[in-house]
């Protein structure tokens, strides 16, 4: 791997056997790994060897230690039916049986021995797969308590008690060291039997969190608790996606048990194994929640799993393997009607997630299911051969079976966005996501959900200032999802294969990139107005207004016919997407079919898009304008409507709130569309801003009340963190430092900056950058001769160097790393999208381009020669590539385009 710094230019190449012991001098992490501290205790078996402060022991520590020793044989009857220990015994403990709990409830890994062995499980029984909480729901939950109960009832009444711990992600999306707390409930209702069973509890608010910090919470009084979403699917991302989500628990268990309830079920905080833990006596849950604390030596197998979750390499692979050694007891449903589900007990067969319907093609979850009817040897029946290929025979099938089993529940491991951050890093380059299972694990005879890889160079920025290339990477995503599920680099082509297996990848699904090839991501333009495709390159050299009127005015005024609009953005996005624009913000014209139009293209054709109506009703001529505000801004609800019905997930749509600018809107106007920007925070905006000196007098003397346009926009709410300025070449430092505290993105449009507007302006990247603001880049076609990114950052270096020799050297010009970055990660800032695009991090939307700088494609680009270098061979396709060098393009992990 080589890194390149914008900041001096340098080269550095990575060892990536010492790149797992040092940070690159490029990289600072934003969170480093938890540090252990030393736990008092010195084994397993031995009680702490210094007291607390040297203090004399409370009773409730005394107690503490009484009860840990009484409890080993309660605990391990427990295990003799393969059940977790329930009674509360030693932080360290129960540290490791949460470890236990938590990887059979995502089954990181499914390849453990037949008979499970080792120092950290009680028995030596069989180990079954499982996969029970979607990889969706732990990525976005924001704690967990992980706990087991033994639970006696008879007639109407029942007893339970327990122990677990409990976990949240902090602010910073790290994870917390484990709090203790015990378990108890006096249950009413019908119920019988005994039973053992394990509980993950979902927190999925900070509310929730901090009601566990409280000394005695009861489940469904403080918080709601319901079942947690099973299988995969739209269900789950519904489920995941909503604002207000009560807790989540899944439960497996075993016994015999008629029901179970969850709903006024007592959590106290142990707060005496909590300071014996942290050697702090009267250590609160809150404190060790916040992160106060470091991670004792006692929970790393529980850290070390919650690793692994997160898709890091620096995982204890010993420890992890050793906890998944442990077999679960056999495995419970809670029904989704309420909190008192019946439970279907019993040992399941393979796809106890899901059963697949042949014929409809329907996968439905296990819920709320008749008892089976067992036969002697007490096993439910299930119809085995179901969907079975008659061309095979049984033993083929139940093997081909338990490897599809193996591969739904190993090849993906659940990325948290936690501990890993940025550090994983200084770990090998190697990032591991889950992806999600499919329909796959129910038929074997249906299309199977697989990964896809590419194996060759990768080049993205991690950072403004920093180009990094990867050689011999794999980097593996989800079809289902789209995601990037493992990014791996420096890997030997005799170990290709092997890797790929490891990850579920089949070999026929792997592109491998010639000499000449490189991946890059897809190409964001902040700004770009689509009916004006047909008028590119006409109207250079006229200044702004006059352009308007004359050229683009009629123009746009032609998408008042549906079918001229159905035709010409089908054309725009077909060739945008040609040009490697994955992501793009569309000014519409003001004509509300037209843009439902343009968003149904978008969508149809697979780019992603912000989609906008223009807001328009004075200044222009009465053939293209708003006939009054209240028409503006009725056309503008219903286009936002139209979205969130075609797209309600915003996978690859949002609308885009659209003034085009303050000269075309009346106040009321501006006002009315700061009401739905408030009424609706989660959308964007966009509008130009100080694009030139006559825009600018023009916009003053019809705002007379305001002295420059922050003031003015902000007047109306429209300046925001999800706010997009096109241009902005004339600014002051007051109104540069006021963007910059409200965080709005700008979208640098050189080619049409230099082009069209009255004289050669350049904005002041250099000065944004400094401020930490966000920028991207815009084609602004047709104000802009071309639709090409790539144009877009040849002219950002001229416009910037421009900038440096009128200021004497003060103001330094961009570099190409930053002009890439500005053409990627940039603008997915700008958009709000860098948590899902913009470069190659395991869990982002797989937005790429493929570059073949071989002249045989039939590009004028500059020949490769022997002796360049990888680099040198990326900078000639920046400067002298075109759309002919792009011979894939992919959007969310499915490919729009290809030569």
């Amino acid at each position: 791997m080589t890194i390149y710094s914008a900041s001096n230019r340098s080269i550095e190449s990575i060892d990536p056997l010492k790149q797992a012991t040092q940070t690159p001098p490029s990289y600072t992490p934003q969170s480093e790994t938890p540090q252990y501290q030393q736990s008092p205790r010195m084994s397993e078996h031995q009680e702490y060897s210094t007291p607390i402060a040297a203090a004399k022991p409370t009773i409730g520590e005394r107690f503490h230690k009484i009860s840990s020793k009484a409890g080993w044989p309660l605990n391990k009857a427990a295990n003799v039916i393969g059940a977790e220990g329930w009674w509360p015994t030693s932080m360290d403990k129960e540290c490791n049986k949460a470890a236990r709990i938590l990887h059979s409830f995502t089954q990181l890994d499914s390849s453990a021995p037949p008979k499970a062995n080792g120092p950290m499980h009680p028995t030596g029984l069989t180990r079954k797969s499982m996969v029970k909480i979607p990889p969706a729901v732990l990525r976005n939950c924001a704690g967990l308590a992980i706990f087991n109960v033994l639970r006696a009832g008879a007639c109407h009444s029942s007893l339970a008690g327990g122990s677990g711990v409990i976990i949240a992600r902090r602010d910073d999306g790290t994870w917390s060291p484990p709090s203790a707390f015990i378990v108890t409930t006096l249950g009413a209702g019908f119920m019988f039997g005994l039973d053992v069973y394990d509980c993950v509890c979902v927190l999925n608010t900070q509310e929730q969190v901090s009601a566990f910090t409280n000394p005695r919470v009861s489940l469904g009084a403080e918080g709601s608790i319901a079942m947690g979403p099973v299988g995969t699917g739209g269900h789950v991302e519904s489920a995941v996606s909503k604002t207000a989500k009560p807790m989540w628990s899944y439960m497996k268990s075993r016994g015999l048990w008629a029901g179970v309830q969850i709903d006024g079920t007592i959590i106290l905080s142990r707060s005496d194994a909590n300071g014996l833990f942290y050697n702090e006596r009267g250590i609160t849950a809150k404190k060790i929640l916040r992160g106060d604390v470091a991670w004792p030596m006692g929970a790393k197998p529980l850290f070390e799993v919650l690793k692994a979750l997160e898709g890091r390499l620096d995982y204890d692979r010993t420890i992890v393997q050793e906890v998944g050694m442990v077999p679960p007891p056999s495995e419970a449903i809670m029904s989704d009607k309420d909190s008192s589900a019946s439970i279907y007990s019993g040992p399941r067969e393979r796809h106890a997630e899901e059963t697949h319907n042949v014929a409809s093609n329907e996968t439905t979850a296990y819920r709320d299911e008749p008892a089976p009817e067992y036969k002697d040897d007490d096993k439910p029946q299930y119809n085995k051969d179901a969907g079975k290929p008659e061309h095979k025979d049984d033993e083929e099938y139940d093997m081909l079976a338990d490897e599809k089993e193996r591969l739904a529940s190993s090849a993906e491991l659940l990325r948290f966005p936690g501990n890993c951050g940025p550090s994983h890093k200084a770990c090998g380059t190697t990032y591991l996501f889950h992806r999600q299972s499919g329909n796959e694990l129910s038929n074997m005879s249906t299309t199977e959900d697989l990964s896809f890889a590419f194996y060759g160079t990768l080049i993205h920025s991690p950072s403004v200032q920093t180009l990094e290339i990867l050689e011999q990477a794999i980097v593996a995503v989800s079809a289902s999802t789209g995601r990037i599920i493992a990014l791996q680099a420096n890997i030997p082509k005799d170990q290709v294969e092997q890797t790929l297996k490891a990850l579920g990848v089949p070999p026929d699904r792997t592109t491998h990139l010639l000499s000449g090839q490189f991946l890059i991501p897809g190409f964001v333009d902040t700004h770009n107005h689509a009916p004006q495709w047909m008028q590119r390159g006409l109207g250079q050299g006229m200044h702004i207004l006059d352009w308007l009127s004359g050229v683009t005015f009629p123009n746009e005024a032609r998408f008042r016919d549906p079918e001229y609009a159905r035709r010409v953005y089908a054309d725009m996005v077909v060739g945008m997407l040609r040009q490697g624009v994955t992501t793009a913000s569309y000014y519409g014209s003001l004509h509300g079919d037209a843009t439902c139009i343009l968003a149904d293209t978008c969508l149809k054709k697979g780019q992603r898009a912000f989609v906008g109506k223009c807001n328009m009703n004075r200044n222009s001529p009465d053939f293209y304008r708003d006939a009054s505000v209240e028409e503006s801004l009725a056309e503008t609800e219903r286009c936002i409507r139209h979205i969130q019905t075609i797209d309600p997930s915003n996978k690859l749509l949002k609308y885009v709130i659209t003034p085009r600018f303050a000269i075309s809107c009346e106040g009321d106007l501006l006002a009315g569309l700061g009401s739905i920007a408030s009424r609706n925070p989660d959308l964007p905006i966009q509008t130009h801003f100080n694009e030139a000196e006559q825009e600018v007098k023009a916009t003053l003397s019809l705002f007379p009340d305001f002295t420059n346009e922050v003031d003015l926009y902000s007047h109306y709410g429209l300046l925001k963190p999800r706010s997009i300025l096109a241009h902005c070449t004339i600014m002051t430092d007051a109104e540069t430092q006021r963007l910059a505290d409200l965080d709005c993105g700008i979208a640098h449009c050189p080619t049409s900056n230099m082009t069209v507007g009255g004289g050669f302006m350049a904005a002041p990247v250099r000065e944004f950058l400094n401020c930490g603001m966000k920028v991207g880049l815009g084609t602004d076609s047709g104000g802009g001769f071309s639709s090409s990114i790539l144009d877009s950052m040849r002219h950002a270096l001229i416009a910037s160097f421009s900038r440096e020799a009128a200021s004497a050297g003060r103001e330094k010009g961009l570099t190409l790393e930053e002009v890439f970055y500005l053409s990627t990660m940039g603008g997915a800032r700008v958009m709000g999208m860098d948590d899902k695009i913009g470069n190659f991090k395991v869990g982002k939307e797989f937005d790429a381009v493929v570059i073949d700088m071989n002249t045989a494609r039939g590009g004028v680009n500059a020949p490769i020669e022997e002796e360049d270098e990888l680099r040198r061979v990326f900078d000639k396709f920046l400067m002298t590539g075109d759309d002919r060098n792009m011979i894939e393009v992919f959007v969310k992990g499915q490919k729009v385009h290809s030569l």
